[in-house]
């Protein structure tokens, strides 16, 4: 839990890292466990969305930025011309890091909703006993 790293829309399995930086729309395409000391959302209307389990465990904090990301790191004066958004790109030096500042204003939808696996316990209610 080292590393900081900016993650697709589509999540599943394990995630670890010092800083994760999320998309604002999220498809869970498997089940989904997410540690991390900070998690940082783009954009302002966050919605994880998928039939199947998910949590995540922020150990210091999360939060939401109210834009995209290159968009905050330029207001910050982030002045590389062309940022690099890999796994490798935020641990730079002390110096150059970007520390996000986070908005009070946003909306957070989580919907697990749906069917779920077949054979999932859920479902059992809705179909006839042999």
């Amino acid at each position: 839990m080292h590393r900081a790293c900016r993650l697709e829309s589509q999540l599943k399995g394990l995630l670890l890292a010092d800083v994760l930086y999320l998309p604002e729309k999220i498809d869970l395409v498997d089940d989904t466990v997410i540690i991390a000391n900070m998690i940082i959302f783009e954009g302002r209307n966050i919605v994880i969305k998928g039939n199947h389990s998910f949590v995540y465990y922020p150990v210091e904090g999360q939060g939401v930025l109210g834009t995209a990301l290159e968009e905050a790191m330029l207001k910050q004066g982030y002045t590389e011309e062309v940022p690099k958004f890999g796994c490798d790109a935020f641990n730079q030096s002390a110096a150059k890091r970007f520390v996000p500042s986070c908005i009070d204003n946003f909306t957070f939808t989580v919907d697990t909703s749906g069917a779920g696996p077949k054979g999932d316990l859920r479902n059992d209610k809705q179909r006839p006993r042999q």
